[in-house]
């Protein structure tokens, strides 16, 4: 299941054949308008698609595509603004997000999704549950003494089990985001990251998740899509298998030696380099915390490749085959040419 979450900034009958290239399961779209009050041909190609919206020229709508069906979800939401819950192949719910400063002096943005969410939370927790969107917020932003900042809500959603694939995927913590997805009136010297990704934890393992790039996008817009794959959530549910660590641990021992100059952190980074002893310290005890891959790609990214990832790409790298997941690593090892990782998890 690949999804797309993009804020497409009006006229989506005339963009969206640029998100053809990702061939996604799913569109979530912010700031489109209503197909059913729209051109007929945007209405054909809408097809069984969800919109909510106060102005027909800019709503919130979940578009499926090839065979995707979509069902709306009761879900009370006292007039908060926007908020589109579904239940997608009879498999996963999907709540689609566009906060909105809904006239209200208070409760704005986030605290919008944090209304929201007290209401639904019931209906939010479970296996299988995706939170998409844009939610014009971040951990930056957070003022004091207020208890639905944003940091409160992702605190709130971990505690469903819900999580950020951006920030799970990359080991960046919230509020410190390198790769934007707005750049404020197309202006690039104005980047935020305000559109997320949320899914159940369960579901993280398999996923990888990748964010446009502006050369491509600020024609269109100045929010970038956000792209990310899910497993087979028709189907049974998805358990990875656990890190071989024996051997992990003896291939990588084997190769860190040769490239530990190349791959030594920055001084501005780290304070000091980090000998190949050091990495495999730092190595075990990642695995002891947690003996699965996830855990040991970060760990081996956050130390050898100065824990950015490449911002021109915006790509998340996640390997689910342990013998792939090696291979991958020996041969990052020996690409002295490419010493930050394009993550894709």
């Amino acid at each position: 299941m690949k999804i797309v979450t993009w804020n497409c900034n009006g006229a989506f009958r005339k963009k969206h054949e640029a998100l053809d290239e990702f061939d996604a399961d799913l569109l979530v779209i912010q700031e489109c308008e209503d197909p059913n009050q729209s051109t007929k041909n945007f209405a054909e190609w809408s097809g069984g698609y969800l919109w909510t919206g106060k102005s027909k020229n800019k709503g919130l709508g979940v578009f499926p595509r090839k065979s995707s069906k979509l069902e709306k979800l009761d879900w009370p939401d006292e007039n908060l603004e926007q908020f589109l819950p579904c239940r997608v192949n009879d498999s996963f719910n999907l709540l689609a997000v566009w906060t909105k400063q809904a006239d209200s002096t208070t409760f704005q943005y986030i605290g919008q999704f944090w209304k929201y969410l007290q209401l639904n939370k019931e209906s939010i927790s479970g296996p299988k549950t995706v939170i998409c969107g844009d939610f014009n917020s971040n951990s930056c932003w957070d003022k004091r003494g207020r208890h639905w900042n944003h940091s409160d809500v992702v605190r709130e959603l971990e505690e469903l089990g819900i999580l950020s694939m951006y920030h799970e995927m990359s080991g960046v913590d919230q509020g410190k985001e390198e790769v934007p997805t707005i750049f404020h009136m197309k202006n690039k010297e104005k980047p935020y990251h305000i559109d997320y990704a949320f899914v159940s934890s369960p579901l993280m393992h398999a996923g990888n998740l990748d964010v446009g790039h502006p050369d491509q996008w600020l024609e269109f817009s100045d929010h970038m899509p956000v792209v990310f794959h899910l497993p087979d959530l028709g189907g049974s549910d998805h358990r990875p298998s656990n890190v071989t660590r024996d051997l992990l641990r003896k291939k990588v021992w084997e190769v860190l030696p040769k490239y530990e100059n190349e791959y030594s952190l920055d001084e501005e980074d780290s304070g000091s380099d980090y000998t190949s002893s050091a990495i495999m310290k730092l190595w075990e005890r990642g695995l002891a915390e947690g003996d699965d891959k996830r855990k040991a790609v970060l760990l081996l990214r956050k130390i050898m490749f100065h824990d950015r990832m490449n911002s021109e790409s915006g790509n998340f790298e996640f390997i689910d085959d342990q013998e792939h997941l090696v291979e991958t690593i020996l041969k990052r090892l020996e690409n002295t040419d490419s010493p930050q990782v394009q993550v894709r998890s």
